[in-house]
């Protein structure tokens, strides 16, 4: 395989082996991230150094070559790249302090007028609640379908017996007569 440096488009080609290899130089460029034109002329290209420096490390089986220009360019575009990149580590150092920063300031700053209430001896401050634990209400049964024979109110589970009689039916003195 061999890549080479197109100047009108400004960006480096490469050109795969023919025959028996092709379909491994293709798998390599794949691998490393080229992009191909599409038909009629298959064009395999990449625009930065990262991506020819991740075929040098994944050579494929037919070999690979640069020409003096290609090289070249990507000598120049992988030193620009590298300080590219140490100045992004830096802005996003800076911006991860100054989210933090941000994060110190509205948790220390003094609540406005819109979130405290004044009380008579003390001024309260208004919250919200979060939504992380909501309230999920309990699932109530309906009310059993077996009447006492007495009263006519449900008889639940614990109070079965035949007939159906309810517990303040059962017992008449012995539970308070506050029926609920």
């Amino acid at each position: 395989m061999k890549i080479t440096w197109n100047r009108q488009e400004a960006r480096f080609e490469a050109v795969l082996t023919a025959g028996a290899m092709w379909s491994g130089d293709k798998d390599a460029l794949s691998l490393a991230n080229f992009s191909c034109t599409g038909p009629p002329l298959w064009i395999w290209f990449a625009t930065k150094a990262i991506i020819i420096s991740s075929l040098r490390e994944n050579r494929p089986q037919s070999g690979l070559t640069i020409t003096p220009e290609a090289l070249e360019r990507y000598t120049a575009l992988q030193a620009l790249e590298a300080v590219n990149t140490a100045v992004k580590a830096q802005l996003d150092l800076a911006k991860k302090a100054l989210r933090k920063e941000q994060k110190y300031q509205t948790e220390t700053a003094a609540p406005t007028e819109e979130e405290t209430e004044h009380g008579r001896d003390f001024d309260y401050i208004k919250t919200v609640m979060s939504k992380s634990c909501p309230y999920i209400p309990p699932i109530v049964p309906p009310p059993p379908t077996t009447l006492c024979q007495i009263c006519q109110t449900p008889v639940y589970f614990y109070e079965r017996q035949e007939p159906p009689t309810c517990l303040w039916c059962e017992f008449p003195g012995q539970i308070s007569e506050n029926k609920t």
